[in-house]
């Protein structure tokens, strides 16, 4: 079989119909035919085969795999920041992502159990995971050729195991973004930042490869992935209707965004960490004469942000945030912003505005989603210290700090000059379509640029 599928990666199109007109082929020219088959579709290019390309097939009208994109499943728990590193990397590579969360931890004696281990197989998952893992293979069975998942990417240790189910179940190739701490070897390629602890020289000290099996391929990356890229900020920059009001919020001086996470295991954001944090501001703004516009996630504490209200509302800073936040209204017209003579329409998220405007933006600690898309825009970025502690986010500021991305807030004097971008979702993107054997021509970076980051 491996010989087939090695020659099926060789001959064209035209020649396997010549091998069908043979003679004595039998079930050979078959498999032969659908390993082929397998791998152009992969690679899309089942458009190049004259009988499968875009045409009239019996009075039917055939849409051409060649101009359609790559399908991926896209597979982690039900958290936003997740499911935006997996659409992220598939946005990166030109692909369709099909997103489906993976159900909750059984409970009772296998909750503790990660997916793919025992004894039982799949029996050991709980009844929900076995049809959330039936009901994808339905799900594939039922989509045209051209439009079925070519790989699973697989988000954090849960994830990562539940898409090994799914790319044993579909014969797909599995991609874990973060790494995934368990049976590393079973995945195409692992994208992992630097600071989990796993930079390519590490790669084999830390598991991969084990016992003698295939060692996967390993992308190290300085930043979680996103999606913030310079076209989206440029179009948050002119529609929507938060430039005016950001405008109008300046009023001649410079603004400061500042991005607030919340609490979690290792660090505390309550009321008195928000009181702590808002004299810092309160500071900077008297200092540099600068505006301030404040946005929330669904993480932060109701108390934090109001008592960050409390002491910067006052001095004329603006409060908005996502739906669905700490339950804290925006600021209303009438107070002493300017900016609220001009109210956005309700719901209306600033967050990508105030990446595309501010002039610098101020990120808290706990965040490492919040903290790369900052980075990866031209804005000095700052970061506000937590109590805590994380060898893992410390990790990550250092790094930052000696890429000379970050710089204290209260820093005399503060450089507001634009900073170089840092961000390398172009190179997990690359790295994803060279592991997927993708053409050269598709990659979005220069292949000579994995060199120092690739390992495989």
């Amino acid at each position: 079989m491996a010989l087939l599928v090695a020659l099926a990666g060789v001959l064209s199109g035209e020649e396997m119909v010549m091998l069908c007109f043979l003679p004595h082929q039998g079930a050979i020219v078959d498999r032969f035919q659908k390993a082929w088959q397998e791998k152009a579709l992969l690679l899309g290019t089942l458009g190049h085969h004259p009988a499968l390309a875009q045409g009239n097939h019996n009075g039917k009208r055939r849409e051409s795999p060649m101009s359609s994109p790559l399908h991926a499943l896209l597979v982690a728990e039900d958290f936003a920041g997740m499911k935006t590193q997996a659409t992220a990397l598939a946005e990166r590579a030109a692909m369709v992502g099909h997103w489906r969360p993976v159900p909750p931890r059984p409970a009772g004696i296998w909750g503790w159990r990660l997916p793919g281990r025992g004894l039982l197989g799949r029996w050991g998952l709980g009844k929900a995971q076995r049809q959330w893992l039936d009901g994808l293979a339905a799900q594939q069975a039922a989509l045209p050729p051209h439009q079925r998942w070519r790989c699973i990417l697989a988000v954090g240790g849960r994830g990562g195991a539940m898409g090994l189910w799914v790319g044993k179940r579909l014969g797909l190739p599995v991609v874990a973004v973060q790494d995934p701490r368990r049976q590393r070897w079973r995945y195409r390629l692992i994208v992992a930042c630097r600071h989990d602890g796993l930079p390519p020289s590490q790669a084999k000290a830390a598991g991969l490869g084990g016992g003698g099996a295939p060692r996967a391929a390993v992308t190290v990356v300085r930043t979680a992935l996103h999606a913030v890229t310079p076209a989206k900020l440029r179009q948050a920059a002119q529609q929507g209707p938060w430039p005016a009001r950001l405008a109008a919020l300046k009023g001649g001086r410079r603004l400061l965004g500042v991005l607030l996470g919340g609490p979690n295991g290792r660090y505390r954001f309550g009321g008195a960490e928000g009181g702590a944090l808002a004299a810092k501001l309160a500071q900077f703004m008297k200092r540099h004469d600068v505006a301030c516009m404040v946005t929330w996630s669904r993480r932060t504490d109701k108390a934090a942000l109001a008592a960050l209200r409390a002491h910067l509302e006052p001095l004329g800073a603006c409060f908005a945030g996502p739906p669905g936040g700490p339950g804290v209204q925006e600021s209303q017209p009438g107070s002493q912003s300017a900016a609220h003579q001009q109210a956005p329409t309700p719901g209306a998220n600033p967050y990508m505005a105030m990446l595309a405007l501010c002039d610098a933006l101020a990120v808290t600690v706990d965040s490492v989603s919040m903290i790369s898309e900052a980075v990866a825009t031209t804005r000095p970025v700052s970061l506000l210290a937590l109590p805590g502690r994380s060898r893992r986010m410390e990790r990550f500021h250092a790094m930052l700090a000696r890429q000379g991305r970050v710089q204290p807030l209260l820093a005399q004097p503060y450089d507001f000059a634009p900073a170089q971008p840092l961000d390398d979702g172009a190179l997990a993107a690359t790295a994803l379509l060279r592991a997927l054997g993708a053409p050269p021509t598709s990659f979005p970076v220069p292949s000579h640029l994995l060199k120092a980051e690739h390992h495989g």
